[in-house]
């Protein structure tokens, strides 16, 4: 509410300033009388750090902690729980003190568990081998990874599966599309290759657009 009220303070200013700037237009002042300098809103220091402490204080709030009894409360009204990977449950390669011993819990207390992570590199199959490296056992249907929802968005939308999918990623998407139906170009084979940009130049021709009639 603070950040409102500054702005409806700034707007009232400004309007002040236009209107004392009117009058002076109308009423020249005589030489060598002294100018009153307008009036400058606040500066945008000022506002940034009125939005800082009210973020701060409202983040304070959010994070205090849970009693016991609403701990209890929030814990039987949730069937699932959503976990990050980077950071949450391991760093680089790495598990995190304490996720076994927690996953293992909400497992044994009939939680669902799913793992998401908006890292591309690698495909749901090779994120459950990673989980498997740290000593957790995680099926790829508790994995959605952004390579697996790229797949999915092309799939829940109808695109055609005979259309290729050009790739601007990594490994991860492109199997993730094969295992969808569709042909992914492009990928880590093109991550080093370079655009020339030349006058008259020719591109490779794809057969396949031809057997189609559109070339």
């Amino acid at each position: 509410m603070k950040f409102f009220t500054i702005l409806a303070q700034e707007k009232r200013r400004q309007s002040t300033c236009l209107g004392s700037h009117s009058t002076n237009r109308t009423h020249a002042r005589t030489r060598g009388q002294n100018r009153i300098p307008p009036r400058l809103p606040p500066s945008s220091k000022k506002k940034k750090e009125a939005m800082e402490v009210e973020s701060s204080t409202a983040g304070a709030a959010a994070a205090a902690p849970l009693s016991p009894g609403d701990f209890r409360e929030l814990f039987d009204s949730v069937d699932a729980f959503l976990f990050d990977c980077d950071g949450v449950i391991w760093k680089r390669d790495r598990l995190l003190d304490g996720v076994s011993q927690t996953l293992d819990f909400l497992r044994s207390k009939g939680k669902k568990l799913v793992f998401v992570t908006n890292n591309s590199s690698k495909s749901r199959k090779e994120y459950a081998k990673k989980f498997g490296s740290l000593g957790i056992s995680v099926s790829e249907d508790e994995i959605f990874s952004s390579s697996f929802a790229a797949a999915m968005y092309l799939k829940v939308n109808d695109f055609p599966q005979d259309k290729k999918v050009y790739v601007i990623g990594g490994e991860g998407i492109m199997e993730e599309l094969q295992l969808a139906g569709y042909t992914g170009l492009g990928g880590p084979e093109d991550s080093k290759k370079t655009a020339e940009w030349k006058s008259n130049c020719l591109f490779e021709h794809d057969k396949s657009w031809s057997s189609r009639g559109w070339a």
